[in-house]
């Protein structure tokens, strides 16, 4: 039986998590590729193959930062509900 085969972009994000975990905890500058494929048992290669460089790494969990934040911007309502029934003063409806 061959060996089961995970799918390529659960792997992809896998690495962002335990990437952005380990950042977290040591700090960027100390945390290689190498401790970041350690973590995960996985080849060096297989992180390469997803992100060539640390710097991919890092752009990519930067774009999704970038990407929930306008999603929590675009849910936010532009008023609060109350404020279309009464003057309301809340900073929601303020600013």
């Amino acid at each position: 039986m061959p060996p089961k085969r995970r799918n390529p972009r659960r792997t992809a994000e896998r690495i962002l998590e335990v990437t952005l975990e380990l950042f977290n905890r040591f700090g960027e500058p100390n945390v290689s590729t190498t401790v970041i494929s350690a973590e995960l048992r996985i080849s060096p290669g297989n992180l390469y193959y997803h992100y060539p460089a640390k710097d991919e790494l890092i752009n990519a969990l930067v774009d999704r930062y970038e990407r929930a934040l306008a999603r929590a911007a675009a849910a936010r309502p532009s008023r609060c509900a109350t404020s279309r029934t009464h003057g309301c003063s809340c900073t929601c409806c303020s600013s």
